[in-house]
């Protein structure tokens, strides 16, 4: 290159050879074969992606539901998502990232567990109100998770198959979101069948979230063994430092 550019290098400039293995050629099925808690952290990835979109596209394509304006609802819903993104700003490196997605969850599940129940009847102005109140916050909250899982998950995939990773889970969040315009089908039949179907897929993603470990203040892994390590992790709320400890033997930290 310096050859080409007619640039003459110093004379003290010195090429270095890389180390043997010093980045492992690691192919993106390792995720699912490596060890059953590398497996199981994927999956619970793929869902968290998977619900986090349904979830947020469904109530989109819902808003005709709720009473009031619908480009009015879905602009508050824009203002309202735009604080909750800020606001988390000082939250997530705090509190954590787990906490945070396994909070916003429960946001989601309570939010649409109350439209659940409410009449759908245009007689009932404030049980409308409550409704479109909860469907604004979680829809908010929705896209809260959606930016959210982008960080947690590139800080919990290794540096080898981080981007094949993330590929992955971006194409199960399509699948999704494609999925999701359907539930205008399913509102014609039962309007309160979206609600209770939101609501399970908010319990599992919370059960599946509980499985990964927390990544704030922590070094990022660099290879599948490290990601496995991960599952030593501290799950304290408030644990500002919880480094990765890695040995030869993968054996768990003290």
């Amino acid at each position: 290159m310096a050859s080409w550019n007619k640039v003459k290098l110093p004379d003290e400039f010195e090429i270095c050879q890389p180390k043997e293995n010093s980045c492992p050629h690691e192919r993106a099925w390792s995720l699912f074969t490596y060890s059953r808690y590398i497996c199981l952290a994927t999956l619970s990835q793929l869902f968290i992606w998977f619900t986090a979109a349904l979830y947020f596209f469904a109530l989109s394509f819902n808003m005709n539901d709720v009473m009031g304006n619908p480009y009015v609802n879905l602009a508050a819903t824009g203002v309202m998502e735009i604080l909750i993104n800020m606001s988390s700003y000082f939250v997530i490196d705090r509190i954590g990232r787990r906490w945070c997605l396994l909070f916003s969850f429960v946001c989601c599940g309570i939010s649409v567990g109350i439209c659940r129940f409410l009449p759908h009847s245009n007689l009932h102005y404030t049980h409308f109100s409550v409704k479109t109140f909860m469907v604004i916050v979680g829809r908010a909250v929705a896209g809260f998770i959606y930016s959210l899982v982008y960080l947690y998950s590139a800080e919990i995939f290794p540096t080898t198959v981080r981007s094949s990773g993330l590929g992955l889970c971006v194409f199960v969040a399509q699948v999704s979101s494609l999925i999701a315009p359907f539930v205008i089908v399913i509102h014609d039949d039962n309007a309160n069948i979206i609600y209770t179907v939101l609501f399970l897929f908010c319990i599992m993603a919370f059960l599946a979230g509980w499985n990964l470990p927390e990544t704030a203040n922590c070094p990022l892994p660099r290879t599948i063994a490290e990601m496995d390590a991960m599952k030593y992790r501290s799950y304290n709320i408030f644990n500002e430092k919880s480094p990765l400890i890695v040995n030869d033997q993968h054996e768990a930290p003290n």
